[in-house]
Parts: structure tokens; sequence; C-alpha cells
């Protein structure tokens, strides 16, 4: 019964229908670099993965910086209606909108920083390389 009388709005199909088109008019972008993950530490030389500022180090866990292809930049899909919850979106994305205006400010924190992905993967992966290793030279060591 809710769901029946709940606010409506179309705000989201619209915005999936904006971006279908541009990718039907656009084809596939280029990612800007700063997102790129460098494989390679000489991927950096090339302007990949150089740049990135990881939104939760900073005040309100959002800065400016561009997520789009350059093709898109200043393109907004979502804007949200008067139905529902979307008025306290919009102030919430409006309140964002003007705190990008500032300086951004790294957080203070106490507690040591968060462990991420890529450390929590790290004993996988040079355990997956010392097996690797460890079976190249079983296969060196069989007869032939």
């Amino acid at each position: 019964m809710f769901v029946a009388v709940a606010p409506k709005s179309d705000s989201v199909g619209r915005a999936y229908g904006a971006a279908m088109a541009d990718v039907l008019r656009l084809g596939s972008l280029n990612v800007p670099n700063h997102l790129r993950s460098a494989g390679d530490r000489r991927m950096k030389a090339h302007g990949i993965g150089v740049g990135y500022r990881f939104p939760h180090d900073y005040e309100g866990d959002d800065l400016e910086q561009q997520y789009l292809p350059d093709e898109l930049v200043g393109q907004r899909y979502y804007v949200p209606g008067d139905q529902g919850h979307e008025p306290a979106i919009a102030a919430r994305m409006a309140a964002r909108a003007e705190a990008r205006g500032e300086k951004p400010r790294r957080k203070q924190r106490a507690d040591p920083p968060m462990v991420g992905m890529s450390d929590a993967l790290r004993p996988r992966e040079e355990n997956r390389k010392r097996l690797a290793e460890t079976q190249k030279r079983d296969a060196g060591d069989r007869p032939g």
C-alpha cells in the first residue's frame, strides 16, 4: 500500500535517459587521467594516476574534482524534483556545491588512517607471488 501512495518522481529516469543519450551520441569516452589506475610507475610520467584526491580525506567527504570525461565537463544528469525526499536531496547538493567553492580542508584524524582494500589484499598477492615462484622452481627441478 505504501508504494501506491508514496510520492513519485521521474528524476532518476530522466537522468538515466540523458546519460544514455550521451553514451549513444558520443560513444565510449576516455576516463580522466587522474582517475585511472597506474598499473606501472612509468605510466605516471604520462599523467595517469596523478592528481587524484580521495574525497574521504577531506572535510565533508566531498571536494571539487573532475569525474566525467572532458567532453562532458559541466554536464549534470540528476536534477531533483519537488517530490518525496528530493527537496532534501536538492538542498544537500546545493550545500555541497557551495562548500566546493571553499578551499578543501584535510581531515584531522586522531586515529590512524583506515586500512584500504589494497592494504587488505597485499598479503594475498604476496602469497600468490611466493606460490608462483615455488611452482616455477619446482617445474625447473622436474626431469624434462
